[in-house]
């Protein structure tokens, strides 16, 4: 079975800022989790994700997604 959609889950009305924090990456690079998250996702034969978010951050998410928004 190949998968090639991904679901993430950041709606939750306490902690949906986790994945907009700035982390640093294993290259040593500062992003945000969620595109680190992404990073993971899509080499690894993801084609698209749905992030699932808490009601008026659509565009903190999109800008934190980094380069693979458009693949959102």
């Amino acid at each position: 079975m190949n998968v090639r959609k991904a679901v993430v889950t950041a709606a939750s009305p306490t902690e949906f800022h986790l994945p907009l924090q700035t982390l640093v990456d294993p290259e040593g690079t500062a992003k945000a989790a969620l595109e680190i998250i992404l990073d993971d996702l899509f080499p690894a034969g993801i084609e698209s994700a749905a992030i699932v978010i808490h009601p008026g951050t659509r565009d903190s998410y999109l800008r934190a997604a980094g380069r693979h928004a458009d693949r959102l």
